[in-house]
């Protein structure tokens, strides 16, 4: 624990970590938004690719969710068969079942590899919504916030998660678990989610996006 005498407050990036200081001068900031990446998206016409592109960008490993969003991937394949992919970048050491997925399922999931920046915004201009699988019970999580939430919603698309990080942005969706997750990408794919056009707002810590409405 850092002790008094060497800090008067803390910024944190989970509410998990305030034990680990000796301060109750807390401010909890699990990220900041990619102002460059924002201006670059914000830059871009709407886009017209009538295909419901669902994106998993990060390490492939248990930690970071590759084979839960594999499994609901497949979950959902076999449920509907409508105009929509399943998109994966990186690398780890998972990579070998996603190959097997792709085999499996050649024309709904695609796998790029380990991709350069560009190619990536290239990719991430597609999107329709992203997933960070990132699970709170692992230790990993107790000390660290998944960057790359922030990351997707610097781009005013949404992004689904299984954290709760409590940001004030209707860009990130928090799934309370994995029924959750499957059933808020379909209703993507189905296109009874949707997000209104981007509009910017910032205050001292976070910057705020596009509403996300729901279509009955």
């Amino acid at each position: 624990m850092i002790g008094d005498r060497l800090i008067s407050g803390a910024i944190l990036v989970t509410e998990k970590l305030e034990s680990r200081v000796a301060t109750k001068n807390i401010q909890i900031i699990p990220g900041i938004i990619d102002q460059e990446l924002f201006d670059y998206f914000n830059e871009l016409p709407p886009k017209s690719d009538p295909t419901k592109v669902i994106m998993f960008a990060g390490g492939l490993d248990e930690i970071r969710g590759i084979n839960i969003f594999l499994e609901i991937a497949e979950k959902i394949i076999n449920k509907i068969d409508s105009n929509y992919e399943f998109r994966i970048t990186g690398k780890g050491s998972l990579e070998p079942v996603v190959h097997d997925y792709v085999k499996k399922y050649p024309d709904k999931i695609f796998y790029y590899g380990f991709v350069s920046r560009d190619h990536l915004l290239k990719l991430y201009e597609h999107v329709d919504a992203f997933v960070s699988l990132q699970k709170p019970e692992y230790e990993f999580s107790t000390a660290s916030s998944p960057s790359k939430v922030f990351e997707f919603i610097s781009t005013g698309k949404i992004c689904i998660g299984l954290i709760d990080l409590k940001i004030n942005t209707e860009n990130y969706i928090y799934a309370e678990d994995f029924n959750s997750l499957e059933k808020l990408l379909i209703d993507i794919i189905n296109g009874s989610i949707r997000k209104s056009p981007l509009i910017y707002q910032s205050d001292l810590h976070i910057c705020i996006f596009n509403s996300i409405s729901s279509i009955s």
